[in-house]
């Protein structure tokens, strides 16, 4: 209620209508409104519905056009008269959150110091939303694997929340899970998952039991139960954040599903079954996503191939791998370093099944293919010629068996012709 209350000093009614569409998950409705307030702004500040609309297209992960909507924001807020240098921050802080999630993170790192330098000109560091500066900060400095620095701002991030909200304030769940995930990126998982537990029981005590702040939660102490080697624990939390997920359908949380998808498929691991099902249900939803990401398509198509490999299901599998051999010939005919590891894995396949002919023609265009690029002195090129050796000797050997077989044949022929 406190931040509410805050934002509403910051936001118009309508604007605060929009961001409770979002909170409880009405994505879609939320962006056609904010657009419709953009197209007929009458007394509403143009700067913050623009600064809205790019929040939301960030969520979309439509970075470039959300990127023009917060630097049009931007210019609208400074120069205005008097410039509203404070929410002037807030628009820089979002733009760094748009280039950190494109990896560009010295660029990210400058927008948010110049978010900083605006707040502590005016006088306005006591405040979550610098917190989340602060935040920023950090997790910036974390992927940098500068953790000493990243912990430092963590900290002081915790430090003005509390001040400004209080210790048990459901915000805080974004500093501790700041925090986990520094601990998780240098493999101290029992450390990450006690401030993933910390964020989690502040949301499930004051959040919507649906939630997507919640299910991320949910995900991420599966995530650290599976590092730790719990499967049981893992799965119990993922597929309570699958519940939550489920309940999303806007286009860009499909990621987040098919994601979570995986990961349950993973802790199944030697289950096969259960784990093909979780992986044909990713496939599926990956199937939808246009314009289609082929290389993402391979990785879930290579999976499901694999597990009906691994319960013996050859012609299942085979039917998934020529799958993958199309879309590489259709559309990936330039990546031909994974095209040759493609094929050597359908020869293998084809071999297995004894179907040497087809395994001697994989193996064959893998290395046509390793010919090509000079990759001569490889130990997967020499493997590559190991295995058409051993197929051609099975083909020799197996049309020696046929040989002898019809000459035994004839042969009796002969004797019982000469009896009569």
């Amino acid at each position: 209620m406190e931040v509410n209350r805050r934002e509403m000093q910051e936001e118009s009614p309508k604007i605060m209508l929009c961001n409770l569409l979002k909170k409880i998950g009405k994505f879609e409705k939320s962006l056609k409104f904010l657009k419709q307030l953009q197209r007929n702004p009458g007394d509403e500040n143009l700067a913050h519905i623009h600064n809205r609309i790019g929040i939301a297209l960030k969520d979309e992960k439509k970075y470039e056009a959300a990127l023009e909507h917060f630097q049009t924001a931007f210019e609208l807020a400074y120069n205005s008269e008097p410039p509203q240098r404070k929410y002037s921050a807030f628009i820089l802080h979002n733009q760094g959150l748009v280039y950190a999630k494109q990896n560009k993170l010295n660029e990210a790192l400058r927008f948010q110091q110049r978010a900083m330098e605006i707040v502590e000109s005016i006088g306005s560091t006591n405040s979550h939303f610098v917190a989340s500066y602060y935040g920023s900060i950090g997790r910036i400095f974390s992927r940098q694997k500068d953790f000493d620095k990243a912990m430092k701002y963590f900290m002081e991030a915790i430090k003005i929340s509390e001040m400004s909200l209080s210790t048990d304030h459901v915000y805080n769940a974004f500093n501790f899970a700041n925090i986990a995930t520094m601990y998780a990126r240098q493999h101290k998982y029992d450390e990450a998952l006690s401030y993933h537990l910390m964020a989690l029981e502040l949301r499930k005590k004051y959040l919507p039991s649906n939630n997507y702040n919640l299910g991320w939660s949910l995900e991420e102490v599966a995530r650290m139960y599976y590092k730790k080697g719990d499967s049981q624990k893992a799965l119990e939390y993922y597929l309570e954040s699958l519940k939550i997920a489920r309940s999303y359908t806007f286009p860009s949380w499909q990621h987040n599903l098919i994601r979570l998808l995986d990961n349950i498929a993973l802790v199944y691991g030697s289950g096969y079954e259960k784990a093909l099902e979780y992986h044909l249900q990713a496939l599926e939803m990956q199937r939808k996503f246009e314009p289609t990401n082929y290389r993402t398509l391979i990785k879930h198509l290579e999976k499901i191939a694999s597990t009906y490999k691994c319960i013996g299901d050859m012609y299942n599998s085979l039917k998934y791998f020529k799958e993958i051999s199309t879309i590489y010939e259709k559309y990936l005919s330039y990546d031909r370093n994974n095209m040759a590891q493609h094929f050597n894995t359908m020869a293998s396949v084809y071999e297995q099944m004894n179907e040497l002919y087809y395994a001697l023609n994989y193996y064959s265009k893998a290395k046509h293919i390793y010919e090509e690029l000079c990759s001569y002195n490889t130990l997967f090129y020499e493997n590559i010629k190991q295995s058409i050796k051993r197929v051609k000797d099975s083909i020799r050997r197996r049309s020696n068996r046929s040989l002898c077989s019809s000459n035994i044949v004839g042969e009796s022929k002969a004797l019982n012709s000469d009896k009569e």
